[in-house]
């Protein structure tokens, strides 16, 4: 690495745990929305899993989930103002990812669909912003599309 790449490895792992710590307590919030919500089919997240949880100390900062009514999507998309719609999973900031047209893009839509990467599928990955507002700004987005 350079000595700036290596400079700024080191200033961010100093705020590392701080940071993962939030993003997880934010991640746990939103599930529990999520869950309750009657536009979501279902929700992925590994904190909900026991298994993985004899591994792991937390669930993490990335959830799953899946719209009840995938034609609904892109409405639900365009409605969203707070997180970043990209490929990334990671940041300070809440990015939604849609595999179906974006990580998974290339992959043929059989497969996708029979691995239920389909287009009502999301991928959040859960930043630092209060999670009243993220919560607030995905349930605004829901009334939107439904």
């Amino acid at each position: 690495l350079s000595a700036h790449d290596s400079w700024t490895l080191a200033k961010h792992l100093k705020t590392l745990p701080v940071r993962f710590k939030q993003s997880v307590e934010n991640a746990e919030r939103l599930v529990k929305f999520l869950s309750q919500s009657n536009e979501i089919a279902e929700v992925y997240y590994p904190g909900n899993n026991p298994t993985h949880l004899r591994q792991a100390s937390t669930g993490g900062a990335v959830i799953g989930f899946r719209l009840k009514d995938e034609s609904k999507a892109q409405t639900f998309v365009e409605s969203l103002t707070l997180p970043l719609v990209s490929v990334s999973l990671g940041g300070v900031e809440t990015i939604l990812s849609l595999p179906a047209t974006i990580s998974h893009a290339a992959v043929p839509e059989a497969i996708r669909n029979k691995r239920g990467i389909t287009f009502g599928l999301f991928r959040l990955s859960v930043g630092l912003e209060d999670p009243e507002e993220i919560i607030a700004d995905i349930n605004y987005a829901l009334k939107e599309a439904f």
